[in-house]
């Protein structure tokens, strides 16, 4: 707690936003036995988290609501954050193909627009890069 504290002091001096990257794919291929290609996808048709009142059909948004649980249990309960990478590779890899990349990148891009459960209504700046 220490270590998130002090960086979102350091956020306040500087006037910025954190910025943090979530690639959802190596999420993936690494827990491949726990977690299904749908709910990497964003396109998971069911809950597969519920924390409280929220509940969680995708990656990205349940990793999201972790980090602003973080911060609000810090001193910085309300600091927007910035997803300064997000995608999904085309080809060398496990699940990566160009259909693959389209649905992520299609849905990361609908599901941003809407915010999170943990904090609705509130566009989630984000960047999208090719890999």
């Amino acid at each position: 707690m220490q270590n998130i504290e002090r960086a979102v002091s350091d956020l306040g001096v500087k006037k910025s936003p954190p910025a943090r990257e979530y690639l959802t794919y190596f999420t993936y291929v690494n827990n491949m036995r726990d977690l299904s290609l749908e709910y990497a996808l964003l396109i998971s048709n069911k809950t597969v988290v519920n924390d409280g009142s929220n509940s969680y059909r995708n990656l990205f948004l349940a990793f999201l609501d972790t980090i602003y649980a973080a911060l609000e249990k810090s001193i910085a309960g309300s600091v927007k954050i910035v997803v300064s990478e997000s995608s999904w590779p085309t080809s060398g890899g496990t699940a990566a193909s160009v259909d693959n990349a389209r649905t992520y990148v299609n849905n990361f891009i609908q599901i941003v627009k809407t915010g999170s459960p943990r904090r609705p209504e509130r566009a989630i700046e984000t960047y999208i890069v090719r890999f």
